[in-house]
């Protein structure tokens, strides 16, 4: 019981992870946000940026590795804050806009904080660790996923981000581009891909999602199979009752069969050799009498053989130790 608990929280991590993962990839239209300048407050829209390219940062004072990346993000602020073709968003992932805005003007930093008030961004863009930066083009589509801290003052950075303001707003997305890149960790890498490229990965992802949900509806008829048994060995009355409150109510119905069954050690009855709780008086399998250990007198003597299947048993034996089976004399 454990090992399917385990096994089902594991599964459910992957799944989140692959949802995040499939959440936006490059190529493909950005997602519309919503974020909240932290020293004026006003809510901003990426759909306000239009025609302009937005470099989206997830970012928090708490990652030694945002830190280390602080002094480039300051450089490319000083570098394109009078161009209007540009939108840098730095959303804080995680952190208290006051702790980071006290660290950054002990340190001399000025370019502005957005703040993510419930964390749907984060999770609607995969986030599930800072620094992330998401390059958005002109045309409202993810360009570059950057995972990991980057100098965003090196000559191959700033190349990536003049390309993209050089671009007009018809230019094909990046999916469709032959001037496909990504930044990993600080390294810029050539990345093309041909659509069929593209959709052998989206057969990928569509195949391991399709078994993933195989998996889970397997584990999740192992789970009620093994429910209508133990209610039965237990003795607890409509095992399809049990099984249905477990299906319809999940979780809930769950808990509330594993509080509700008798306790007690199973043991094989001596009749039908299916599971018994020790303590049941009536077998809920073939419902003959049952024996425990507690009142099974002891005998002593010769050694004499039970009439229904010739097993050897103590002289004076009420019941065989084989068939369960009363010896009558």
């Amino acid at each position: 019981m454990r090992k399917y608990f385990l096994f089902m929280f594991c599964l459910i991590i992957i799944i989140l992870q692959c949802q995040w993962g499939f959440a936006v990839n490059i190529g493909e239209k950005a997602l519309d946000i919503k974020v909240i300048n932290g020293a004026t407050s006003t809510i901003y829209s990426l759909s306000d940026f239009g025609g302009k390219v937005v470099f989206l940062k997830f970012w928090a004072t708490w990652s030694q590795s945002c830190l280390e990346e602080i002094p480039s993000i300051q450089n490319l602020h000083n570098r394109f804050k009078n161009d209007e073709r540009l939108q840098i968003l730095i959303v804080l992932y995680r952190d208290d806009y006051q702790n980071a805005f006290e660290y950054m003007k002990e340190n001399n930093y000025d370019y502005p904080l957005f703040i993510d008030s419930n964390g749907k961004i984060a999770s609607s863009y995969g986030v599930t660790a800072v620094p992330e930066t998401y390059i958005i083009d002109k045309r409202g589509f993810l360009r570059e996923k950057i995972i990991g801290p980057t100098d965003y003052s090196s000559q191959a950075s700033i190349s990536l981000i003049l390309n993209l303001l050089d671009e007009t707003a018809d230019v094909k997305a990046a999916g469709q581009s032959s001037q496909g890149r990504q930044l990993s960790g600080g390294v810029l890498k050539a990345q093309q891909r041909s659509p069929e490229e593209a959709f052998d990965a989206c057969g990928t992802a569509c195949g391991s999602f399709i078994f993933i949900i195989i998996a889970i509806f397997v584990l999740n008829i192992a789970l009620l199979v093994w429910v209508a048994r133990d209610a039965k060995n237990r003795g607890m009355g409509s095992t399809v009752g049990w099984v249905f409150l477990v299906l319809f109510t999940g979780v809930i119905g769950l808990i509330i069969y594993l509080f509700s069954r008798p306790r007690g050690e199973l043991v094989y009855c001596e009749v039908c050799k299916n599971k018994r709780l020790k303590v049941a008086s009536i077998c809920p399998h073939c419902g003959n009498p049952t024996k425990s250990d507690e009142t099974k007198p002891v005998y002593t003597g010769r050694a004499e053989y039970c009439p229904s299947c010739g097993h050897k048993v103590t002289r004076g034996a009420a019941f065989c130790e084989e068939c369960g089976n009363k010896i009558e004399r």
